[in-house]
């Protein structure tokens, strides 16, 4: 008796003694069936149950070697398959399963089913195919080893399902083609461990559906084609790590969905061609890693998208052929990582859309061919770090407001916009693409701040010239925004520009670069009058200098700086001088001027090359004098 086997008494639970694999379908073999009913019958009783698990358990801590207990515990499997169990053996709470375990094609009946703080060892433990009445299922509390875990293809009624609190071992937890029924199904504030989790092509009823605040491991988190029904979906707090979580092709009902502060690690985050409902979708304070993001061709409905807050990692980020529904949709003080960010082609319904503060890298930001609809689409206070934008044949139905920093390249080349487009207040570091852009109503670019074109020296050359052709187009079309507004102030200041762009592609010869320079030099392009006046002030002085070196020494020196600098002052104003005729005086009065000057004239002095230097300073004075009335003119808009 000594050299008996221990583990003979445990025959009913071996892998060998049932003849296949738990894998094969039914039917089962007469033998297969006796075994399930002895199990049944030893499950019907709690106590019975519990003194056999013991006795399992102390038989292989007697083997003493770890690897040996491990290895032997693996050639047991309790078999529970294609049972059809009663009311009396739906009650499984506390109980423990020391190997593997299966519950294979077994029928639940319609009441209530609980396998609350359950323990399961580290083997397999496997419901597939398992029906489930509509009564609740619940797993709450319920600790699984690290073996998978699978519901594949089981059928729950709408009872609910509940597995709170369960922990989950680091096998793989699948529920490939499960279908539930219309009651909740819960896994709040479950833990998974770091093998897959998976519930592709699942399908779920009207009822709620909630992991809010699961804990996801290093596995992939998986809900390909998934179907959910029109309760609530939440994934709000859960946690996941950095597998990849993927719902693409799923289908979400009427109900909310909801992945508030949710938390990705850095692995991908797909939504590739997801349906969403009429319910309300919210991603608020959810924080995403490194991974990328994806949403491309993902479809929303009507009752509002929302990022608001979210914080995305380095990875990708894509909405390239999202449709949005009729729904808000809010990116407000969102922050996005280092990397492309992709609306392009994407379609937005007639909801107000914004993206308002929110915060991106170093990536290139990108709405091409992007199609709004009847709402407001706001980008204010946006702040793009070194990050270009492209809106490239955006199109906009209703109201387009612009309102930030852009330090980068911007290209808003075919921009459509139906209602009103404002650009108030907004700041280029480089000159805006708008070229072929339509507004149905003049755009408003008061107070928009765009930086002149950038210049170069070539080597030996005596002009500047601008460093980018197409920026005379682009300025061009800013000018035609302005004068369609109205705004003669932006109107001259991107006259300015595209006189300055124009320098070295459409201004090329000497003459005309040198006149452009003077133009610029003089008066900023007639946009500025206190360059001209600065001019006069100018040309007063150094002219006075000139005819002090020409007056000679027939008076004082005081005398002779009186009447240069007073000579100079007549001649600085064109015809200022002339006035003095029709100033009445006393017959046979000469002034003090007249004397001096004549003075000065018969000392021997050059009179003739002292008016030579007066004609030429009051052609000077007449030309600084157009400019001022011209920038006058330009910064107060007389006629």
């Amino acid at each position: 008796m000594t050299n008996a086997d221990p583990f003979k008494r445990f025959e009913n639970w071996s892998k060998e003694y049932w003849g296949q694999d738990a894998s094969e379908p039914e039917p089962l073999t007469e033998k297969q069936q006796k075994i399930v009913s002895k199990n049944i019958r030893l499950l019907l009783d709690a106590e019975k149950w519990e003194a056999e698990v013991e006795a399992f358990e102390s038989s292989l801590e007697a083997l003493k070697d770890p690897d040996a207990a491990l290895a032997k515990r693996s050639d047991f499997h309790v078999r529970f398959d294609a049972c059809q169990l009663d009311d009396s053996l739906k009650d499984v709470s506390n109980y423990r399963f020391p190997c593997d375990v299966s519950f294979n094609d077994a029928k639940f009946g319609d009441g209530y089913v609980s396998f609350n703080n359950a323990k399961f060892g580290d083997g397999y433990v496997s419901f597939n195919n398992a029906k489930f009445g509509d009564g609740h299922v619940s797993f709450n509390n319920a600790k699984f080893g690290d073996g998978n875990v699978l519901f594949n293809n089981a059928k729950f009624g709408d009872g609910g399902v509940s597995l709170i609190d369960a922990e989950f071992g680091d096998g793989d937890v699948l529920f490939h083609d499960t279908i539930f029924g219309d009651g909740d199904v819960w896994f709040h504030d479950a833990i998974f461990g770091d093998g897959n989790v998976s519930f592709n092509n699942a399908k779920f009823g009207d009822g709620d559906v909630s992991f809010h605040d699961a804990k996801f491991g290093d596995g992939n988190v998986l809900f390909n084609s998934a179907k959910f029904g029109d309760g609530d979906v939440s994934f709000s707090s859960a946690k996941f790590r950095n597998g990849t979580v993927w719902f693409n092709n799923a289908k979400f009902g009427d109900g909310n969905v909801l992945f508030m502060d949710a938390i990705f690690g850095d692995g991908e985050v797909s939504f590739r061609y997801a349906i969403f409902g009429d319910g309300y979708v919210s991603f608020n304070d959810a924080k995403f890693g490194d991974g990328n993001v994806m949403f491309n061709s993902a479809k929303f409905g009507d009752d509002g998208v929302s990022f608001n807050g979210v914080k995305f990692g380095d990875g990708e980020v894509s909405f390239n052929d999202a449709k949005f529904g009729d729904g808000d949709v809010w990116f407000n003080d969102a922050i996005f990582g280092d990397v492309y960010v992709w609306f392009n082609n994407a379609k937005f319904g007639d909801g107000n859309v914004s993206f308002n503060g929110a915060e991106f890298g170093d990536g290139k930001v990108s709405f091409m061919d992007a199609k709004f609809g009847d709402g407001n689409v706001l980008f204010v206070d946006l702040s793009l770090s070194s990050t270009s934008m492209a809106a490239s044949a955006m199109e906009v139905e209703g109201n387009l407001y612009v309102k930030s920093l852009f330090p980068q390249h911007s290209d808003f080349s075919q921009l459509r916009v139906n209602g009103t487009a404002s650009f108030l207040g907004s700041k280029f570091a480089e000159v805006p693409d708008f070229r072929n852009a339509h507004f149905v109503r003049p755009p408003e670019v008061a107070a928009m701040r765009v930086e002149p074109p950038k210049m170069h020296r070539k080597p030996g050359a005596l002009f500047i010239h601008a460093s980018n052709q197409d920026d005379v187009h682009k300025y061009r079309k800013l000018k035609g925004m302005a004068q369609a507004a109205h705004d003669h102030e932006k109107d001259g200041e991107f006259f300015a520009f595209e006189m300055m762009a124009k320098r070295g592609w459409e201004t090329t010869t000497w003459w005309e670069l040198l006149a452009n320079t003077i133009y610029y030099r003089v008066s900023g392009y007639g946009q500025r009058y206190d360059l001209p006046m600065l001019g006069l002030i100018i040309s007063w002085f150094i002219f006075g200098l000139g005819n002090l070196s020409l007056a000679g020494d027939p008076a004082a020196l005081s005398e002779r700086i009186k009447f240069a600098f007073a000579y100079s002052f007549n001649n600085t104003v064109p015809f200022l001088g002339s006035l003095r005729r029709f100033v009445g005086q006393p017959e046979e009065h000469i002034s003090h001027f007249d004397k001096v000057f004549t003075d000065i004239a018969s000392s021997g002095a050059n009179i003739d090359l002292m008016v030579s230097v007066a004609v030429l300073q009051q052609l000077i004075g007449l030309l600084l004098l157009f400019f001022v009335l011209l920038g006058l003119r330009t910064r107060f808009r007389l006629k």
